[in-house]
Order: C-alpha cells, then structure tokens, then sequence
C-alpha cells in the first residue's frame, strides 16, 4: 500500500523500518545536520507541543529549561527536514562538535520513541545517525512549505574553483529578469500540483516540492539549471526519479543523448552522426563506450590533459582526497567505472592492479577521442564545460518554460526532464524544437 508521510497507519511505518533499518546504509541517506539557528515559528510550535513527551522521559533532567527547550527545536528542525527529504539526522558525539545539553536532548527524543539511533563506532569519523520513526512522522505536515515558505530568489551566482562563495549581482540585468520570471512561473506551477515519489529505503512516499533555479558562475555566460529537494539541496538517484509522480499519473523522463559532445560540434556549425562515445569502431563494447564517455566528458570540463587524467583516476578510486570512503551513488558510479575498467584491460585484470594502469588506460581513451573526434579537439582540456552548460541551461529553461505556459507541470535534470506520462510525446517534440531553434541542429533525444 502506498502510504505517505501524514497518513501513516499507528505501528506501519515502524514495523516497516523495523524489518528493514538493518539492511539500511544510513551513511547514504540524505542527512541532515542539527542546526545551531533559530527555526521558523511553526517548527517552534510543533516542538513546544511534542515537548512534554521529553520532559517525561527517564534521562530528562530538569535544570537549564529553556537551553534544553532550544536544543529541542533545533533537533525537531531537522527532523522535519529529514522526513521531508527521505533521510535522517546527523550529528557528532564529540564533546569539541556537539554540546551536552543536545546529546541529553537527544537522548530523551529516543526513549520518548522519536528516532531510531545509530551511533557509529568510537574513533569514527563519520557522525551518528537519527531515523525518524513513525511517532514524529505521524506530526510532520505532508507539505515541506506548510512549515518553511519555500525561496522566492531563483538566480543565483557563485565563484568557479574549490571555494565556491555566492556572489552579489544585478538583478536588473536583462539575463537576471528573464530568468528569474520564467523560474518563477515553472516553480508557481510545480507547487500546484502534487508531486511524490518513492524513496530508496522504500518506506514511504514522499511529497516532492523541487524549486528550480539557475547558478551562475562569475558571469552570466557560465551557468546551469538545478533543483533543490525540498529545500535540502539534494537531488534525486535516477531510481528514485522513475518513481515520481504528477497528481498520481506515473512521469516520464527524456533526455539528450551526449549533450555535450554534439553541443561542441553544433556550436562550431557541424554536425555529428552516430554515437560520439562509439570511439572503438563499431565493436566498442559496453564497457570501452562507459571509458569513453567518463573521459570524454572530463577532458570537456578539464583545463588541461594532466587535470583530465587527474579527474579520472580520481572518478575510479573508492576514497575521496580526504581519505574517506566514498558513499552513495559516487561509491556505486566508481564501482561501476573499475568493472569497465577492468573488463577493457581484459586479461584477468584484478581491481588492487587498476591504479597502475589506470593511467595509462585513460591516456590512451583521451588521444584516441581525441583522434575521432579531431574536429572538436580545441574543446579538449580548455574548461569548455561552464560554457556547454550555459548553451544547456539556456535550452532547458525554454523547454521548461514552454509546459509551465500551460500549465502543466515539469521538472529539470540539466539535459532532461520529467513531465505526466500523457505528455511524453509533447516532451519529445519540445525538445527537438527548443534545441534546432537555439543550434540549428537536431538533438537525439531518448
């Protein structure tokens, strides 16, 4: 039975999670840190009512009431972000990181029957995990924005390299205003329609209030178009979006094939047949064309060859540059590339030999793009890709544009988007068009 977050039947949810929580990898959740802020009024209303419950717990001690009663809305804050988001709260155990009075709090929440913990092993460096349990769901509004308003600013501007700082713009400027109307009406349509969709854990669905808005990097001729989940920042698995729903009727999802490969050539006024990942010949196999494309759409974003090859030995490793394990779908996607990775060594090649010839693997992918595709070899570590996503993001908000006009609502995954499966063919036709009106060229679309 489908169920949603505030119509959950009395043990459902927790019988669910029960069955379930041990096979859950908490660590690939959304989660949400417990804020030190103050939340909006409604989170203060609904915690004030849940906080005699805490008050009549065991661990309660009754000294410092009204920290204690803070540190509640604090934790109830991001509780309710976490159920809105499908995911769970997060926070440290260290004295340095979280204060006595929050780890007391958050103690009395879990006898009080509020969250399900999952600490993590002394010594850890990953922070422990809180799982709402049907208990405070049951209190969660199923609408995020009946608790938090949702943002009405939808452009935005950062700086390009490893701290990325928001900036400060014109908001008069003429790219600025038509932005910012169009996102304005997409979003004004989004939130009149009832968009769900399954998480993951599979363990309820979950009202989906996306906002969509264009970042900016430095100028307004580098950019794209995000979304946000329901004010978390996060986005969706791809799994997760084939389960979304428009007012009950299944969506659909389209995409470019290849984006930016063909934006390169149609922007120099070629045209490109074929699949551009198909650099082996017409024998590329499955493994060969996943190596290509991973090369290929690095070298476009690269500045130069040795930062494309520093990228893609950096896309296979299943640690970050910090030392830590990778979690989520960037663990599954290097997972993936080292399978392909060794299925085109071939040889009986084994995952501990990958580091040695990875990069010799990759050089030998980025010569031979290059040679196949020689037509586009200025694109080729030239940090072409803010420009290729501002080509993108351009094309995408007149898809997006075009269905919110009428009413219908649409969302946007840079080079794809998912509308109500009744307009999947409109989809497809909008597409081809918004893409030959901006490059002249005709797109593949799939």
């Amino acid at each position: 039975m489908e169920m949603n977050i505030s119509t959950l039947s009395a043990n459902t949810y927790d019988d669910r999670l029960a069955s379930t929580r041990r096979g859950v990898v908490y660590n690939e959740l959304p989660a949400v840190p417990v804020g030190d802020c103050r939340p909006p009024a409604k989170v203060r209303q609904l915690a004030d009512s849940l906080f005699e419950r805490i008050q009549q717990t065991p661990s309660y001690k009754r000294h410092c009431q009204d920290r204690r009663r803070r540190q509640w809305h604090n934790l109830v804050h991001a509780g309710v972000m976490a159920v809105h988001a499908a995911g769970c709260v997060r926070y440290s155990r260290r004295n340095a990181k979280c204060k006595k009075i929050l780890k007391s709090v958050i103690q009395c929440a879990i006898e009080a029957g509020f969250f399900y913990e999952h600490r993590s092993p002394p010594g850890s460096p990953k922070e422990s995990r809180l799982l709402p349990r049907e208990e405070f769901c049951r209190f969660v509004p199923c609408d995020p924005w009946q608790i938090e308003p949702p943002p009405s600013q939808f452009v935005r501007m950062r700086s390009r390299g490893k701290k990325k700082r928001p900036l400060l713009f014109d908001p008069a400027d003429p790219t600025a205003v038509e932005t910012q109307q169009k996102l304005e009406l997409v979003n004004a349509v989004n939130a009149d329609h009832e968009i769900s969709y399954r998480p993951t854990h599979d363990l309820f669905v979950v009202r989906f209030r996306p906002v969509q808005y264009a970042l900016f990097h430095e100028d307004w001729g580098h950019g794209r178009i995000y979304w946000e989940h329901n004010g978390s920042g996060k986005s969706l698995t791809r799994i997760e979006r084939k389960s979304i729903t428009f007012d009950s009727e299944i969506g659909v999802e389209l995409d470019y094939a290849a984006t930016h490969t063909r934006l390169a050539y149609h922007l120099l006024g070629l045209d490109c047949l074929g699949d551009p990942y198909y650099i082996f010949g017409d024998s590329t196999t499955p493994a060969q064309r996943s190596l290509a494309k991973l090369v290929m759409n690095i070298a476009l974003n690269a500045k130069s060859r040795s930062g494309a090859m520093k990228a893609c030995r950096q896309a296979i490793r299943l640690r970050t540059n910090e030392g830590h394990w990778k979690q989520g779908n960037t663990r599954k996607r290097a997972i993936q590339l080292r399978k392909a990775l060794c299925e085109s060594i071939g040889k009986g090649a084994k995952s501990e030999h990958l580091s040695k010839l990875a990069s010799t693997v990759f050089a030998d992918v980025y010569d031979l793009a290059i040679e196949r595709h020689s037509a586009i070899e200025s694109y080729f570590g030239s940090d072409a890709g803010s420009q290729l996503m501002r080509t993108e993001s351009r094309i995408a908000l007149d898809v997006l544009f075009h269905f919110a006009a009428k009413g219908v609502p649409v969302l946007g995954v840079h080079d794809s988007f998912i509308v109500p499966h009744s307009h999947r063919d409109e989809l497809w036709l909008v597409m081809h068009e918004c893409y030959r009106a901006d490059l002249g060229f005709d797109p593949v679309v799939k």
